[in-house]
């Protein structure tokens, strides 16, 4: 679980919040293996398709890892349209904001409408980069880091900032406006819960344009914090489906 810290804003008149550093992913069903895609892809010619309803998962032999390799880099996505990948997400809103972009990605999230909401609110750790390079532009964002006292001044003006709309939320509620009218009081940084489904397919699609690494081919700017989030995705992934997201580094991360 992520690591949670309370705040109490003493001399303030402010309440008492709590703030993460960094979002938490965890696998919550996850269905199908690398042999099953190897056999949906060899249903086509098969005459034993019985046989290929329950393969053996951890008996990839060279030539079905080379098919793998192939499906992913031939873009051929039928087969891993083949499967499950559900997880448990805790993350700020602005980034369920980048998750929704993503139409395939089905989700369900907490909602502000129908529970008054928990103070808890996203602080970026001191590794983060927060200022705008010199050469920074909207479709090349450049950050550098801050020194240790420019990084504890954002922190105060987030954490001041937190707990004054946490303080007009209260009070709204308190007053009896509607939760789904007062959820308007908070920030994007408040975390939220949901559960978020796709097939691996749409999930490596995802994964393309939401991470940047080594193996990328693709230049992809993502925010650090959504980032963050995909990455932990695959990491599950790669627990599940090692041999097709090794096919997929391979073809550069570009996905079927």
């Amino acid at each position: 679980m992520a690591e949670v810290h309370a705040c109490q804003a003493t001399n303030s008149g402010l309440p008492a919040i709590e703030y993460v550093y960094e979002s938490e992913v965890e696998p919550w069903l996850i269905a199908g293996s690398d042999m099953h895609f190897v056999a949906t892809r060899r249903a086509s010619t098969s005459k034993y398709l019985k046989q290929l309803i329950e393969p053996t998962p951890d008996d990839l032999r060279a030539k079905d890892k080379a098919l793998l390799n192939e499906l992913v880099k031939s873009q051929h996505s039928g087969p891993f349209a083949h499967g499950l990948v559900s997880v448990y997400i805790d993350c700020p809103l602005f980034v369920w904001q980048q998750i929704g972009t993503h139409p395939e990605l089905k989700r369900s999230r907490e909602s502000a409408r129908y529970r008054t909401l928990r103070p808890r609110f996203y602080v970026p750790p001191i590794t983060r980069a927060l200022f705008e390079g010199a050469d920074f532009s909207p479709m090349r964002p450049v950050y550098h880091s801050a020194l240790v006292n420019e990084y504890e001044d954002m922190v105060t003006l987030m954490l001041r900032s937190y707990g004054m709309a946490w303080k007009n939320y209260l009070s709204a509620r308190e007053q009896g406006v509607g939760k789904e009218i007062a959820r308007g009081l908070l920030p994007m940084a408040i975390m939220s819960t949901g559960i978020v489904s796709a097939s691996p397919l749409f999930w490596l699609r995802a994964l393309s344009v939401r991470t940047q690494t080594q193996a990328s081919k693709r230049v992809s700017h993502v925010q650090a914090e959504t980032a963050e989030v995909f990455m932990r995705v695959d990491a599950i992934m790669r627990e599940q489906y090692p041999h097709t997201m090794a096919a997929f580094d391979e073809a550069g991360r570009i996905s079927p």
